[in-house]
């Protein structure tokens, strides 16, 4: 429909400037007149055809809460937050926003974990500026009455700030945090600039946790940038998924999760996932009704674009999958205007790990 629209008005344009060079060849006063008269009217009419679909969209599902965690169950959680960024300059292109502001966002992003993820065991996050901020922001859900949370990070390579960072409290502990793909080049720039982060759980039970935050599709079907753009995607992929079976080959339990850029439906678009996603890991989206699998509403489109991906030794403990509702198909509020209190743009995944009954097969053989 917008594009039919451009197209007429276009059309009109054209047309009117046709007969724009007749009236010239009368009286120059009168051309004056006719074209200043056409130029209104264009760019009245682009007013009521230029708004993006997405901002006329009516796909705004009804907020939801993750359920809470039962007995001997780890909830593991990934979340995008919007550019979760403090009041001062930390880079060249950094971004701060006033004080006032921040300090809402902080008591805000505190809530929402407590009242909406439930307070998860371990909640992988993206845009998130530095630890710093973070440790201010447990600090917030301590003072709240919510539990202690500890803080993993390894500063990244964006230009803007934004990282990826782990949030976990008890009963998890954590033997080591790594991020071997820091220093992986592509042509004259990092291959990750937000690198995946891998942090190697020791309890309640062993397995690697790798929290990503991939290339983004901005610019991906540009004529000029889109195919260098391509390339990176599924090299980031294909580097991302070449350790990923090198985890399995040793044995090791491995879960990825985080803003993976990428979701089924557009043939480059899903690349990356496809790459990742394909056996023998599987996603936690399979686990709810496809209705539901989705985390983001691009243009009135639904997409899954915040995944977490385990083997089958992961999937038998997964007892239960679920997404919040909230955040996805009311982010033009967002965009539009200062407000603290919309948390992202992004919805929820959340997987419950049974590891309970882990311990009880082994003693059953």
């Amino acid at each position: 429909m917008l594009e039919n629209g451009v197209k007429v008005c276009s059309v009109m344009f054209y047309r009117l400037s046709m007969f724009y060079k007749t009236l010239y060849k009368r009286t120059r006063q009168q051309a004056r007149f006719f074209v200043t008269l056409v130029s209104i009217i264009f760019f009245a009419s682009t007013l009521f055809v230029s708004v993006p679909a997405a901002a006329k969209c009516a796909l705004k599902p009804t907020p939801a809460i993750l359920p809470d965690a039962e007995e001997h169950q780890l909830l593991l959680v990934t979340q995008n937050l919007w550019r979760l960024v403090d009041d001062h300059p930390d880079t060249f292109s950094d971004r701060p926003v006033e004080s006032s502001y921040f300090q809402q966002r902080l008591d805000a992003v505190a809530g929402y974990i407590g009242e909406t993820l439930r307070f998860p065991h371990l909640l992988a996050v993206q845009e998130v500026e530095h630890a710093q901020l973070l440790d201010a922001l447990t600090q917030r859900i301590r003072a709240a009455g919510g539990p202690q949370y500890f803080v993993v990070m390894k500063e990244g390579l964006d230009p803007s700030g934004i990282d990826v960072a782990l949030l976990y409290r008890a009963p998890v502990v954590i033997e080591s945090v790594s991020s071997p793909f820091h220093s992986l080049r592509y042509k004259r720039s990092p291959l990750y600039s937000r690198p995946p982060l891998v942090v190697s759980v020791a309890q309640p039970f062993s397995f690697k946790l790798v929290v990503v935050h991939m290339r983004s599709g901005i610019n991906l079907e540009d004529e000029r940038k889109g195919k260098n753009i391509q390339e990176k995607r599924f090299r980031q992929a294909s580097v991302l998924r070449e350790w990923m079976d090198a985890q399995q080959k040793n044995q090791e339990k491995v879960i990825v999760a985080g803003d993976f850029n990428s979701a089924f439906g557009d043939a480059i678009y899903e690349q990356p996932i496809a790459l990742l996603q394909a056996l023998p890991f599987m996603s936690a989206w399979d686990a709810l009704p496809e209705e539901e699998r989705f985390s983001y509403i691009y243009q009135c489109r639904p997409q899954a674009i915040d995944n977490i991906l385990y083997g089958q030794d992961i999937a038998k403990m997964a007892a239960r999958v679920a997404v919040t509702r909230g955040n996805a198909g009311y982010q033009y509020l967002l965009y539009k205007k200062k407000a603290p209190y919309f948390i992202s743009d992004h919805d929820a995944l959340g997987v419950y790990l049974q590891y309970e009954s882990l311990g009880q097969d082994k003693e059953d053989k």
